[in-house]
């Protein structure tokens, strides 16, 4: 850690020691752990225990009301995670100026990549099909059109914090980059009578892709697959020889139906390997149109040109809840950038129905933003989508 930080986390720990907490109690309230994990340079890799769900909770359904919060760094809470059931204390036992009800407002509204100025113009997905493979959910969430949305409940999983992410980033009201596609959603998971959790989990999606084959073959048109994780991997990671086998033979022969068929499958491998990736605010307090702040650190580390997404001011549906929202700005997520691209392509098929997912790309990655000072290159959707209309009025002179 730097001078400064060490100076933070050292000013923590006595706001800590101010509230009469004991280590105990602090520890139980995950509070302390959690301060002492985000105080850290962002452009630093992220301990995967970032990840884990008291993190990822951070102090969503917290009760902070009797703490006085005022003298940490503001900082430290940009990059808690939070939601519109924290409750916290009065104004003036908060930093100046921190005002978590105007950032879940802010977040809530901000999808990034100028997909705004998109659905002003009537860019919003309308017309495209896209089938979805991830967690359950509950689509009677307010961030839902339920109407558009075909649930397909292919397990026995509970709801799923990922699931409302990754539904959200796609077809949100408010956050959603496609918020007016017609989306099939397909909600795997969980352990079965058959198998356990992974292998049911596989087991799930395997039928998922069946299902959507049969679909196509009953006229039914879907422009795109979109998948937060990636089925070979998981196949991978099963324990059970025979069982893999049988699950390798069975993606192998549906993956060449859907190249047969041209509906593309926008996983995990399709994301990283066409050179797609995600950034994140160096700066959490900075506007969003402030391009210098964000920060690739997957093109700093390969030393490469990617198409990066933004994978920052993150608001969610609150998971279990019909109406709260969960706002984390401290890690980055590729599933949760997937559903952005997916989202852009299916802007893409609104204009050009004929476009497919590999001139989408070159597209993409012709039309991005210059470098900006840390080397990141944003995706520009509006001169992407200018461009696929020029390709579509050009192929029908």
């Amino acid at each position: 850690m730097s001078e400064n930080t060490d100076n933070e986390l050292n000013n923590v720990f006595d706001v800590i020691k101010s509230w009469g907490l004991s280590g105990e109690e602090v520890k139980n309230n995950n509070i302390l752990a959690i301060l002492e994990k985000i105080v850290k340079d962002p452009k630093q890799p992220i301990s995967n225990e970032l990840y884990s769900p008291k993190y990822i909770w951070g102090v969503s359904v917290a009760d902070l009301k009797n703490f006085d919060l005022s003298k940490l760094p503001k900082d430290l809470l940009y990059r808690i995670s939070f939601s519109t059931m924290t409750k916290w204390p009065s104004k003036d036992k908060l930093p100046k100026d921190f005002d978590p009800k105007k950032l879940i407002d802010n977040a809530k509204t901000f999808k990034g990549l100028g997909v705004e100025r998109l659905h002003t113009q009537g860019i919003t997905g309308k017309g495209v099909t896209i089938a979805y493979i991830d967690k359950p959910f509950d689509t009677r969430h307010v961030e839902f059109n339920s109407e558009k949305i075909k649930y397909i409940p292919m397990g026995n999983g509970i709801f799923d914090f990922h699931g409302y992410a990754v539904a959200a980033r796609l077809a949100g009201q408010n956050i959603g980059v496609a918020k007016d596609i017609d989306l099939i959603y397909y909600a795997c998971g969980g352990k079965s009578e058959r198998y356990e959790y992974l292998d049911g989990l596989v087991y799930d999606e395997l039928r998922s892709l069946k299902d959507i084959i049969k679909r196509w073959e009953n006229n039914e048109r879907i422009d795109a697959i979109g998948m937060s994780g990636s089925i070979p991997y998981q196949i991978s990671l099963i324990k059970d020889e025979k069982l893999k086998k049988q699950f390798e033979t069975t993606y192998d022969k549906l993956k060449k139906k859907l190249d047969e068929l041209g509906i593309p499958l926008i996983d995990s491998e399709t994301f990283w390997d066409k050179g797609f990736s995600y950034c994140f605010k160096i700066d959490p307090k900075l506007p969003n149109d402030d391009k210098d702040n964000f920060f690739d650190k997957f093109s700093a580390m390969s030393n490469s040109e990617k198409m990066s997404v933004i994978d920052a001011d993150k608001c969610i549906p609150l998971a279990y809840t019909l109406d709260g929202y969960k706002y984390e700005n401290f890690i980055g997520s590729a599933s949760w950038s997937i559903p952005q691209v997916v989202g852009l392509y299916a802007l893409a098929k609104q204009i050009d129905k004929e476009v497919t997912f590999d001139e989408f790309v070159d597209i993409t990655r012709k039309t991005l933003d210059p470098a900006n000072t840390n080397g990141t290159r944003l995706i520009n959707s509006q001169n992407l989508m200018k461009e696929i209309c020029i390709k579509k009025e050009m192929e029908a002179e």
